[in-house]
């Protein structure tokens, strides 16, 4: 896969994602935070991971042997789904943490990031999109590993960032496998 590509079609999602996060159709809503979730203290470190989910997305889309252009395809229509859920259901998290402590950097990048985009996760979606498909895309058995260590690793910092309900984590891993067997059955000849 071309840089050029994965630069573009990494533009349309984070156009398509800001685009959504800051499209207020419906009053946002909080979910119940499970009794552990209540627990969990905002841990800015994990900043660094949730942050990370960038370059993993291009890191695993140039590793991509065959197939690339379906499977950008497939991850941009994840994106849509996504977007149309953040516009039509937005959930938000409750930041209800001292922002104020946070370093500069931190600061930023939560600014940048309405917690009202939260259901389903889409970090999680595309890291678990990227897991159920690497192997059937030609990537090697060492980089899979990689892949997995690092994605399940953005995929816990969602909850210590406090972007995320435990909920959106699931639903996006059990919505994203519905997903990903609907397309992969209807291009079985390609995959």
């Amino acid at each position: 896969m071309k840089i050029k590509n994965v630069i573009f079609f990494g533009l349309l999602w984070g156009v398509i994602y800001f685009g959504t996060n800051n499209i207020m159709l419906f009053t946002a809503r909080e979910f119940p935070l499970f009794p552990f979730e209540s627990k969990i203290s905002m841990n800015e470190y994990w900043m660094i991971p949730y942050v990370s989910w960038i370059i993993y997305i291009v890191a695993f889309c140039l590793s991509i042997k065959k197939e690339a252009r379906k499977f950008i395809l497939l991850a941009t229509l994840l994106v849509v789904i996504h977007a149309l859920i953040f516009i039509f259901y937005p959930v938000e998290f409750p930041r209800h943490y001292d922002f104020n402590s946070l370093c500069a950097v931190n600061k930023f990048l939560l600014s940048c990031d309405n917690p009202r985009n939260c259901f389903p996760s889409l970090h999680v979606s595309l890291i678990f999109l990227t897991l159920l498909s690497a192997r059937l895309l030609g990537i090697s058995k060492i980089m899979r590993y990689l892949f997995a260590i690092w994605g399940a690793v953005i995929m816990i910092s969602v909850i210590f960032v406090k972007q995320h309900y435990l909920i959106d984590v699931l639903v996006g891993i059990i919505m994203t496998t519905i997903y990903f067997y609907l397309f992969k059955n209807r291009f079985r000849e390609s995959f």
